[in-house]
């Protein structure tokens, strides 16, 4: 009616957005997170089965050569080596026969042939940790071209690389035109042994077939015109078509 003031309806009041509580604030951060952890620790356990299966293939692989004990002095001078029967004297250790061959020459006056022998074993051990760690390398393809996939040719480099590398054995470049017979270190391997004389090809095949043949490796020595080199001589049992 005219006059009547119309009364006003009173406004609801907007309704207010739902605060998230606590607890979802941290579910919604930990259930991302807790996935990612899950996720990480199914492709762990994927990854080290695999690694692991790969280990023991590589460690049967390793095993496969046994290095031989402590070699033993069966002679205590050249008089006992020359005076062995031929059968006793195919056992004596090659570095033993070299260094005994070497007493009594120029520059060996202060050979100490139990520390040389001592010094190899030594040696063997540290060569053998190497090779073992890097043995995969003959069958990974980002370095088996190298090793023409070879663990042999893996082997016999690294004896070469570690007693090069990391126990100093060089060649003697002051030898390699001007020979002197009369040197003993050139000739023998105790001038390779904690000794800055380094060797020659008369002596570093000796080297290397003396450890190697510490590791198990079947090492012989080979006569050339004026040169000599070490050989192995067996198949590759992870690669028959390499020897």
């Amino acid at each position: 009616m005219p006059g009547k003031k119309r009364r006003s309806k009173a406004r609801k009041p907007a309704p207010q957005p739902v605060k998230p509580s606590k607890v979802r604030k941290v579910l919604d951060i930990a259930l991302p997170v807790l996935t990612i952890v899950i996720l990480g620790i199914l492709a762990y356990l994927v990854f080290f089965l695999k690694d692991k299966q790969a280990a023991t293939a590589l460690n049967k692989a390793a095993n496969s050569f046994v290095p031989s004990p402590k070699v033993t002095r069966m002679a205590r001078s050249l008089d006992d080596l020359l005076a062995m029967p031929a059968e006793q004297l195919a056992q004596v250790d090659i570095a033993e026969m070299n260094l005994l061959c070497a007493t009594g020459l120029p520059g060996a006056e202060k050979l100490d042939i139990d520390r040389c022998l001592a010094k190899l074993d030594e040696w063997t051990v540290r060569i053998k940790a190497v090779t073992d760690r890097h043995l995969y390398r003959a069958h990974d393809p980002r370095y088996a071209d190298h090793y023409r996939h070879s663990e042999n040719v893996l082997r016999a480099e690294f004896v070469c690389q570690v007693l090069q590398e990391d126990c100093g054995v060089h060649y003697n470049m002051e030898r390699v035109r001007n020979i002197d017979f009369r040197r003993s270190k050139d000739l023998f391997i105790h001038g390779m042994i904690d000794d800055e004389n380094g060797g020659t090809c008369v002596s570093m095949p000796v080297m290397y077939v003396a450890v190697g043949r510490r590791l198990g490796y079947p090492l012989k020595l080979v006569l050339a015109k004026a040169h000599v080199f070490c050989r192995w001589e067996g198949r590759d049992h992870a690669n028959p078509a390499w020897r």
